[in-house]
């Protein structure tokens, strides 16, 4: 996680999300926060709050 992080140059509102198949993401779902379908889901408010 630290070495995904430390390529990230900055972010505001970064969401990752994992799934098994690409179909599983439905933007409709995503837009109101419904990740019951993802395996792993990374939410990053501000970027310049990280620590090194």
């Amino acid at each position: 996680m630290r070495e995904f992080a430390a390529e990230i140059g900055q972010c505001f509102d970064l969401l990752v999300v994992a799934a098994t198949e690409r179909e599983a993401l439905l933007p409709e779902k995503l837009v109101v926060d419904d990740l019951g379908d993802c395996l792993v889901t990374l939410a990053a408010i501000d970027s310049g709050s990280w620590g090194s």
